[in-house]
């Protein structure tokens, strides 16, 4: 019996890390306390109570595949939790990573504030990469054309923990040398370089001249409607002005 008692113990605890086992497991208990009701004081209970003690055990699963699908359609992020990955810190890298990039951006002087890192969302938006990486023949690379690599580094550490390689290059004729020479899933650049205000629609326009069709992100802020749209007009896949926004692109771009 204590053997038993150990072996439900684990295995409670164990399905407690997971959202999804935590339904489970609250399934479990439901049925348990009914059956219970139903084995002791069945006898001792009335026509009424029992009726109702049927018509909840047959509109309760109903009622937790209405709960399950919400979830499944609706909410994603919040079945997996950090227990899913292979390391747990995987997870909390993701996470920290990008509140760090979504804080960072709050606090630049002149730019507008980022909206609030929310773990959910980042953790969709980590999960659509990861996946989007295993999915496809090869690890998606990202090119990354930036005077100031130091202002993305948390940018880039969550690309690279969602399973994306990605390289660095500090000037347009670096940034088309390296596209040149290599096949890139994604090319993100900033706006402003030394080379001039306009530097990235520059890099945009070269490579688009000579053919090379990779979907390109502007990462740079803040940025109105219009100018989100003049992006596009001009050929890039968009422009983002947040960590949030910038996975969000990348992963949609991504193959597979």
């Amino acid at each position: 019996m204590s053997d038993n008692l150990g072996t439900m113990g684990e295995t409670a605890k164990a399905l407690s890390r997971n959202p999804l086992g935590i339904i489970a497991l609250f399934i479990v208990l439901v049925y348990g306390m009914a059956a219970l009701v139903l084995g002791v004081a069945a006898t001792g209970l009335g026509a009424f109570e029992r009726v109702l003690l049927v018509l909840f055990l047959v509109s309760f699963p109903p009622g937790v595949l209405w709960v399950f699908r919400d979830l499944v359609m609706n909410h994603t992020g919040k079945l997996y939790s950090p227990a899913d990955f292979k390391e747990e810190k995987n997870f909390m890298e993701v996470v920290a990573a990008l509140a760090a990039a979504a804080g960072r951006a709050e606090a630049t002087p002149g730019q507008a504030a980022a909206p609030p890192a929310d773990p959910v969302r980042l953790f969709n938006a980590a999960r659509m990469a990861t996946t989007a990486a295993r999915t496809a023949a090869r690890v998606p690379k990202v090119l990354w054309v930036d005077d100031r690599p130091t202002n993305n580094v948390h940018e880039r550490r969550a690309m690279e923990a969602a399973g994306m390689s990605v390289q660095t290059a500090l000037t347009t004729d670096d940034g088309l040398a390296r596209a040149g020479g290599d096949r890139f899933d994604v090319i993100v650049s900033d706006m402003r370089r030394p080379e001039g205000e306009q530097a990235g629609y520059d890099l945009l326009k070269a490579l688009r001249a000579r053919g090379d069709a990779t979907p390109f992100i502007i990462y740079a802020g803040p940025a109105n409607a219009a100018q989100k749209e003049e992006a596009k007009a001009l050929g890039a896949t968009g422009r983002a002005t947040s960590a949030n926004e910038l996975l969000e692109l990348v992963t949609k771009a991504l193959p597979g």
